[in-house]
Parts: C-alpha cells; structure tokens; sequence
C-alpha cells in the first residue's frame, strides 16, 4: 500500500502485458501461492496510459477509492493528480475482477513507482508481490533500473524485502508520512519471473 504488498512452487501464470509502445510483453511466473494452486485463477497484468483507455481508469479510480479514501481515510491519495496522465498504469485481474494496480511516471530524470494497491478482499495471496515483481520486469526490459517510491512507515519492513531502501526524506500527503526509497533493479533478481517477450502486434 502507500504511494507503492511468496515465492512458492506451483502453478503458471500467464500475464498479459498490453505495452503502451508496438508490440505486446507477455511474462509468465510460478507463484507457491495455496490460492493460486487451489482456486488456479486466470491472471492478468495489462498496462495502458489514463488518456487511452477510459475504462481501464475508471477501475483504477474505484479501487482507489475502496483502499486509500474508505479503508485508509485519505482522500488525497485516492483522487488523481499531474503524474496520472504521464504514468504507464498496470492492472491485475483476476478472472473477471480488477483487484489491484500500481503506476510508473518520470519525474525529471528520475522514474517513480507509486499508488500500489490490492482490494482487501484478495490480499495475504501474493498477489501484490506478483503484481510489482511483474512491474518491476517490465521497466527493467525498457531499460529502467532506478525505481524511486514514496511507501508509508508501516511497510518499510515489506519494502526492504523487496529490495529497497530508505533515502532520508521524508513527505506528508494528507495524513499520512511518506518515507522515499529506491530501489536498483540491476541489483535485484527475482528468479521465479521471466522477462516479458515480445511479439509484434
């Protein structure tokens, strides 16, 4: 959660990433996951950009609303700002169910990951790490390394995990506190994922 939520062995997942440039990535990854393995759920990640798919937005709107204004009490994170219509936006479904998302934009020379989110109803699944973990993949085979987020004080021991790590400053956006970490994808390995193939449209 924040402006950003095991590795086990069992099923393959398909992941569809519709790439906002030609051509579609398509990743696959073994999740050790019960909810995988027993309820084997049909999964998908599909990136797109605010401006081309209104649809697609209006989901990350309502699950922004469900998590950040009506669980977490901040109506700042759950409205859209300037880094919306900029960003690469990824979404998870599950079978026919939005049920989480998480945003990439630049900033300067910098790039930001942020406004990560899973539904309360399909957490404690893994399927936050397969969503940023899949994110993840995708940046580093557009040549993205450094991954700069804002994560709240309660996740840093997730984040950390992940391979972050604190900068020292600090933001307040609504009542929450922000910590800045970053993270160097070159120096990170998840091997249970496979970087996205290409195919031509």
């Amino acid at each position: 959660h924040g402006e950003l939520n095991c590795v086990i062995m069992g099923a393959r997942l398909s992941s569809i990433y519709k790439n906002v440039s030609p051509g579609n990535y398509i990743g696959e990854a073994v999740a050790i996951n019960r909810f995988v393995q027993d309820v084997r759920p049909n999964i998908q990640i599909i990136n797109f950009r605010k401006d081309e798919s209104p649809g697609l937005w209006n989901e990350v709107m309502r699950m922004r609303k469900i998590v950040y204004g009506d669980e977490l009490k901040n109506t700042e994170l759950a409205q859209s700002d300037e880094y919306d219509s900029a960003a690469i936006h990824f979404l998870l479904k599950v079978d026919d169910e939005f049920v989480g998302t998480v945003r990439n934009y630049p900033k300067g020379k910098d790039y930001y990951s942020g406004r990560l989110l899973i539904l309360p109803s399909k957490r404690l699944h893994g399927l936050g790490d397969m969503l940023l973990k899949h994110h993840f993949s995708y940046l580093k085979s557009q040549g993205i390394n450094v991954i700069y987020a804002r994560g709240r004080e309660p996740m840093l021991d997730y984040y950390k995990r992940l391979g972050f790590e604190p900068t020292g400053v600090i933001y307040t956006v609504g009542p929450e506190k922000l910590v800045q970490i970053k993270i160097d994808l070159k120096s990170v390995s998840y091997t249970h994922l496979t970087l996205p193939t290409i195919y031509s449209v």
